[in-house]
């Protein structure tokens, strides 16, 4: 499987892109990387620190 880089994002996806952060503080997305072990990649979730559910962006894109 390949990895797809930010650098190979659209330019208009990549504009669009805001961070996500839990109630308790963490940040669970940077606008690049979902920082959770867990994710719930159908419900687009990602499980915090502070074992809390946080909807997060998934998108999929084609290599």
């Amino acid at each position: 499987m390949k990895s797809v880089s930010s650098d190979q994002l659209p330019v208009d996806s990549k504009k669009d892109i805001e961070t996500v952060t839990c109630t308790c503080g963490h940040k669970i997305f940077d606008g690049e990387v979902i920082r959770s072990r867990c994710v719930k990649v159908l419900e687009s979730k990602a499980l915090c620190r502070c074992k809390k559910w946080v909807g997060v962006p998934v998108c999929y894109l084609p290599y």
